[in-house]
């Protein structure tokens, strides 16, 4: 999923800034779960 938004947010950036933005910060709360997890999980 995380690999997906990072290639909309490409080819948001080219369309439309805003939403651009918002997948951005959709993936770093995406990213910070992510790190949880593994955190989580390796601890």
């Amino acid at each position: 999923m995380i690999a997906s938004n990072r290639k909309a947010i490409t080819l948001a950036g080219e369309l439309d800034p805003v939403t651009e933005d918002l997948l951005i910060g959709q993936t770093a709360e995406l990213e910070k779960f992510q790190w949880f997890m593994r955190a989580h999980f390796e601890g």
